[in-house]
């Protein structure tokens, strides 16, 4: 299933939305999937108002 809310940041990427492959793609990798790291302030700030104006525009039907 595809998550059109993926915070990654690599929109480019083949996993992009797919937890499924994007987890299994990391499984050998040193590093965790984008949304399973620790992030700074910052960073969780820029996401989390990203996120919640994705939610709003769900909720009124424009996407």
């Amino acid at each position: 299933m595809i998550k059109f809310d993926c915070p990654c940041p690599k929109k480019e990427c083949p996993n992009h939305g797919n937890c499924e492959e994007c987890n299994k793609a990391h499984a050998n990798s040193k590093q965790l999937p984008f949304c399973q790291r620790e992030h700074g302030l910052f960073t969780k700030i820029f996401y989390k108002r990203n996120y919640e104006a994705l939610q709003r525009l769900k909720a009124e039907g424009m996407i």
